[in-house]
């Protein structure tokens, strides 16, 4: 593998070289295993890594041309030391050209050895498609479904210190990166509309293959709280002690009555949910899933953090009179002839804080 420093100066291509034509999925497989192990020794490496790959796709896009990559040598940005090869220390070779001429290239027998082996290791991304694999055996799962990996690590500190706020962030201070690239992957997925749309042979620009969401703040590594079941059976595994703190805001009590009943379904779905901190209630439409949120807030009686699709919020504040309000008036007024903004402050009074976001289907 070679080095080239980009033309400005900020930044280096990393090359490969082989000795006859290969298949783009070919050279791409290769590439993205690399970036995978690259990974394992530096977690801050970014996912989006994996969409830097040249060639981006594994077929040419319709009416498209390849990509356009930018080849060294570029007269203007040599004249500054740029766009040029480099040896381990960062400086220039002397001889460019000598130096291309004498390097080894990779023969296709090789890289298809290479990626095979690493295809049977699992180890291309590392980051499936989908979180459960029939193939895999109980006790090779975690609680989402995901593959176990347990590689060894060496140097593990005794403790590693969590707080659970409105993620779960891990202080990375004294942990390996093998330890935290795994954990980074807890909260990742290969993007399904990537290959769908390279199966079409479409565009595949500003569309990443990986999607991740895990986060490096402040020495901290921020992943969503819905890994938190995962991140205790991995850290379990290595037989890690946890220090734990919980600054999630609980949020304060408040009273009121639930005008209404649930069917036996809706009754079935809310004693199962409301066992859990975290959860996610998956219903057909028509069930009745936010008649469960609301009868839920009426159990634990606490004010909530609502987030409602900017579509749902006429629905939503009807169901709120329907079930919590019914005659209660909101001032001296009833609660159905206030304007939309005076409802929602009053609706938010009640129930905690709403806020009315507007999505996009793609």
């Amino acid at each position: 593998m070679l080095l080239s420093v980009l033309a400005l100066g900020k930044g280096a291509h990393a090359w490969i070289f082989f000795e006859d034509k290969v298949p783009a999925s070919l050279a791409r497989r290769m590439g993205s295993f690399l970036i995978t192990k690259t990974m394992s020794k530096r977690y801050q490496l970014n996912m989006k890594s994996y969409d830097r790959l040249f060639p981006n796709q594994d077929t040419l896009p319709k009416g498209g041309f390849g990509n356009l990559i930018a080849l060294p040598f570029q007269k203007e940005a040599m004249r500054h030391g740029n766009s040029v090869f480099i040896d381990g220390n960062c400086n220039p070779y002397t001889d460019q050209w000598g130096f291309l001429s004498s390097i080894k290239r990779m023969s296709l027998v090789d890289i298809e050895k290479f990626s095979k082996e690493a295809s049977s290791n699992k180890e291309i991304i590392g980051v499936r498609m989908c979180p459960v694999d029939e193939n895999d055996p109980p006790w090779m799962r975690l609680p989402s479904g995901k593959r176990k990996y347990k590689p060894i690590i060496n140097g593990l500190p005794d403790k590693i210190e969590l707080v659970i706020a409105d993620r779960i962030y891990i202080k990375t201070n004294g942990i390996p990166s093998v330890l935290l690239n795994q954990i980074k992957r807890l909260a990742a997925f290969q993007n399904p509309e990537f290959y769908k749309r390279q199966n079409m042979r479409l565009s595949t620009f500003l569309t990443p293959r990986v999607i991740s969401c895990s986060e490096i703040l402040d020495g901290y590594l921020a992943i969503p709280r819905g890994c938190l079941n995962d991140l205790f059976y991995l850290l379990n595994e290595y037989g890690l002690e946890l220090n734990i703190k919980d600054e999630r805001v609980v949020g304060k009590r408040i009273k009121f009555r639930f005008y209404g009943s649930l069917t036996k379904e809706q009754k079935a779905a809310s004693r199962k949910v409301i066992k859990d901190d975290l959860g996610i209630l998956v219903a057909p439409p028509g069930m009745g899933k936010t008649v469960i949120a609301l009868f839920l807030d009426f159990q634990r009686h606490l004010n909530r953090d609502i987030n409602i699709d900017l579509i749902c919020a006429d629905t939503f504040r009807n169901l709120v009179f329907k079930y919590f309000i019914h005659e209660i008036n909101a001032g001296n007024r009833p609660f159905y002839q206030l304007r939309r903004q005076q409802a929602d402050e009053y609706i938010a009074g009640l129930c905690g804080f709403i806020s009315l976001m507007q999505t996009r289907a793609f």
